[in-house]
């Protein structure tokens, strides 16, 4: 039973692994319709503030990419 769920999390893993686009900030904001119900990787650098919050590329040579926090009821 054990092997059946470590088989049954890598396949999962690997399939995740697989839908996920490399790309950048950069990119994102240029093309963001092309992003669209995509899960992506990057690399970028918080971009923290009083009432925003948000990520930019490391080279800092495109804009920021805001993000909402999602609360949940207690």
């Amino acid at each position: 039973m054990k092997r059946a769920c470590s088989l049954a999390v890598l396949v999962l893993v690997s399939s995740a692994a697989a839908q996920t686009v490399q790309t950048s900030v950069c990119e994102i904001t240029r093309s963001p319709a092309s992003f669209d119900g995509k899960m992506v990787r990057l690399r970028a650098t918080v971009a923290p503030g009083f009432e925003a919050f948000g990520i930019r590329d490391p080279s800092d040579k495109c804009g920021v990419i805001w993000l909402t926090y999602v609360t949940f009821p207690h």
